[in-house]
């Protein structure tokens, strides 16, 4: 694995979550909405109870599962933030912060830190370089 894809598993995690919030806030508003009282209908059973109970169970499931994403991005991100702040050079560690973790644009890491475009380009290959060579064994172990 290259130092970028493994810094990127932040952004991946982070999109896997935004996708899964969006999915139970679908679900949970035309799924698991309850009964429509607009309708006269008289029975002993609601209509369509089984395809509630099943909205019902996938929404449960979909809150799992992103409980489940939410602590593999907390521990990730932790583990991202040690590896990225063990690396000596202050610029490097800034640059890969801001672009991995605070998924900042390179070029709005330039104008914080008063550098040009190419030169942040340089010192984001530099800082990639710097932290595959401190973290080698945890990059090819993935």
């Amino acid at each position: 694995m290259t130092p970028r894809e493994y810094l990127s598993q932040i952004r991946k995690l982070k999109a896997r979550i935004a996708i899964l919030v969006r999915e139970i806030e679908e679900l949970d508003t035309i799924g698991v909405g309850g009964i429509d009282y607009s309708k006269d209908r008289v029975q002993t059973s609601p209509a369509g109870g089984a395809a509630f109970e099943s909205n019902v169970e996938k929404l449960v499931e979909k809150e799992q599962r992103l409980k489940e994403l939410l602590v593999e991005l907390v521990d990730a991100r932790d583990r991202i933030v040690r590896q990225i702040t063990a690396i000596d050079d202050a610029r490097y560690m800034t640059v890969l912060y801001k672009h991995y973790i605070e998924s900042e644009s390179i070029s709005q890491i330039a104008y914080e830190m008063h550098y040009s475009y190419n030169h942040v380009v340089k010192l984001h290959a530099d800082a990639l370089d710097a932290f595959k060579m401190m973290w080698n064994d945890v990059l090819t172990s993935c």
